[in-house]
């Protein structure tokens, strides 16, 4: 046999035939990788991704597989079990097919979106009648739509929300009769280097709160049966008002449940809007906003209106929009 050449059997397929293989180097020695199809070490063919080894047999086998019974990754055979994932299961893999081209598709599906922004709020500003200097003035934010419907608020869960806060009160009286310390409520988060006044301020607020509203309180849905009421929540509420008993409290926070609210949404989450007061609400709820929403904080220098163009995203198209104008209350 002819030094630097090995020769292999194909397979019990046709046994008598012998295949001619490259050895498996590159320019800095040997490559150390299988063929995907036979294990046999592979060979370096230019651009192919792929390891395969140097047989036609392999390469054709490889080619007539359809993509969905390759590994989105790395293109190797999967096994039946594998077929719906989509990848080989090395880590490698599962990441790549899994979560960065998911990622990157994301990404490039909202940049491809936000890019046709502008020239919508351009046309939409000009329908409304919004002077041409004026329409820059309104800062963009892409938001999410709640499009669930009111529907009767079912006893079962009225009851299920009433046990939760039963459950915290007791949990709340407890904590207190120990010595605890309920964690005050979280301020809106102001940079030190804000120089707007509390007015513009206070404008901004509103704001990102008519935001809340334009999408009908995406996030909201999240708090279910139990309204993201905590232990916390109650804690706060028996610190200021300590003579109220237990009846007295679960009746007042039953008493602001609406008869119709959205069907998977929170308890209090009505068509238009939360029907809980901002006071009884947990901090959660006063505080939070959406990464979306936080892209608009904090945009507007001192002195500027406070002024957003709202648009709504659903299945990755654009509908719906809304010019919206918090006048700064002079202080």
């Amino acid at each position: 046999m002819p030094q630097g050449k090995r020769f292999y059997h194909l397979g019990p397929a046709n046994p008598v035939t012998r295949v001619e293989m490259i050895p498996t180097m590159t320019a800095g020695g040997a490559t150390g990788e299988r063929c995907v199809m036979c294990g046999l070490p592979a060979s370096q063919f230019g651009s192919m991704t792929v390891s395969l080894c140097a047989s036609p047999y392999c390469r054709s086998r490889h080619a007539a597989l359809p993509k969905s019974q390759l590994c989105g990754a790395c293109s190797r055979p999967l096994e039946v079990s594998q077929w719906a994932g989509g990848h080989c299961g090395s880590s490698a893999c599962r990441e790549e097919v899994l979560v960065r081209r998911p990622l990157e598709a994301a990404r490039k599906a909202y940049a491809a979106l936000t890019a046709t922004v502008p020239g919508r709020r351009r046309r939409s500003a000009a329908q409304r009648g919004i002077p041409r200097e004026d329409r820059d003035s309104y800062r963009l934010a892409i938001l999410p739509v709640n499009t669930d419907r009111s529907s009767r608020l079912p006893q079962a869960r009225r009851d299920a929300f009433e046990a939760h806060l039963r459950s915290n009160i007791t949990k709340a009286r407890a904590q207190l009769a120990a010595g605890e310390v309920p964690t005050p409520p979280t301020l809106p988060e102001r940079l030190p280097s804000d120089a707007r006044s509390d007015a513009e301020f206070e404008a901004e607020r509103q704001l990102l709160g008519a935001g809340c509203a334009a999408c009908r309180g995406q996030c909201c849905q999240l708090g279910g049966n139990h309204a993201f009421n905590e232990v916390n929540t109650m804690m706060l509420y028996l610190e200021r008002f300590p003579t109220h008993d237990d009846e007295t409290i679960v009746s007042r926070y039953l008493s602001y449940l609406a008869p119709r609210t959205l069907s998977r949404g929170c308890v209090y989450q009505e068509a238009g809007g939360c029907s809980l007061p901002r006071d009884l609400r947990s901090d959660v709820c006063n505080r939070f906003y959406c990464t979306k929403i936080r892209v608009l904080r904090n945009q507007f220098a001192a002195g500027e209106p406070v002024r957003a163009y709202f648009l709504h995203e659903s299945d990755g198209r654009l509908v719906g929009d809304r010019f919206v104008e918090i006048p700064v209350v002079k202080e």
